[in-house]
Order: C-alpha cells, then structure tokens, then sequence
C-alpha cells in the first residue's frame, strides 16, 4: 500500500511564483478553446527513454483535429525536423523558447487545462499540481505506474493510457 509514502499529503502544495504564472498568462492565447501541454520525448540520456518515446507523428494528428486549441511543446531539444513542422503549425507553440528551468514549467503548466504526455518529470509536475493528465506508457511501463500506484492511486489528475 503506498499510504506509507504519504504522497496525496504533498500534492497541491507546490507554491508556484505568482509572478511568472502572470508572465504567462499574458503569453496565452486566450481565443484556443483548450491549452494543452504536450511531450513525447524526455531525456535522451535516460535509460529507458527507447520504451517511453513516442514519435510526434502520433501527436499530430490530435494537433490537426483541434485547430481551436493551443498546444504547448514541453521537449527542450528538438530536432531540425521538428523545428520546421512546428513553423508550418499554427496551433503548437515552442515552450522551450521561455521556459528554462522547473519552476518556469511549473508556472506556466499550472495555467494550462490538460497534459498529454509520455513518461517524464513533466508528468509527475503535472501531477502535483493536480492538472488533468494523460499519461501515454508503453507496453513495459516504469515500476511507479503498476499496481498498487496505478490508475490515479500516485496521482489522482493523471490517466493512465498504455
């Protein structure tokens, strides 16, 4: 049983600096229906980032059938051909290009409606704060996500989708 962690006592405790939650707000687009926080790649370097990838070709066609919604790019190190699909899409913007550090991504996550992600710290951030979130696992997910910790037991805003 994973009580003994007391993990549900520290979510919604994270203290978000109110002034770059303002900062951006401002950056938002108020006209989207939806703002959306996407990630299909974390840490190349880590171990298992070959299970937890997933090809943004996948995210595409989400992006494509909600023009009215924004979509906010949370991997830091695209590539030269993500770069130029992102110029040729109107709703997906670059987070990278104003988020430096965790506290930023906190900041402008907690602004957001909903998360859709692969298996990344941007999901456990997500998680604390208490957006909604759809957690996109492979076959093999990571020990944290399996019984008893599943389906909402580590964090209760996220979905598991494997």
């Amino acid at each position: 049983d994973p009580d003994f962690l007391n993990i549900h006592a520290l979510q919604g405790k994270w203290v978000v600096n109110l002034k770059k939650q303002q900062s951006y707000k401002d950056k938002m687009d108020f006209t989207a229906k939806k703002h959306v926080a996407i990630c299909w790649r974390g840490n190349s370097e880590h171990s298992r980032d070959h299970w937890r990838s997933i090809p943004f070709s996948y995210f595409l066609d989400v992006i494509n059938k909600h023009p009215d919604w924004m979509f906010y790019s949370f991997v830091f190190d695209l590539s030269e051909e993500e770069k130029e699909l992102f110029s040729k899409i109107d709703n997906l913007v670059d987070a990278s290009n104003f988020i430096s550090n965790f506290s930023d991504s906190a900041a402008f996550l907690s602004q957001l409606d909903v998360c859709i992600s692969c298996d990344t710290s941007l999901v456990h951030l997500a998680g604390n704060l208490q957006v909604p979130t759809s957690l996109l696992l492979p076959y093999r997910e990571d020990w944290r996500w399996k019984a008893p910790f599943s389906q909402g037991r580590l964090y209760p805003s996220v979905k598991l989708i494997v």
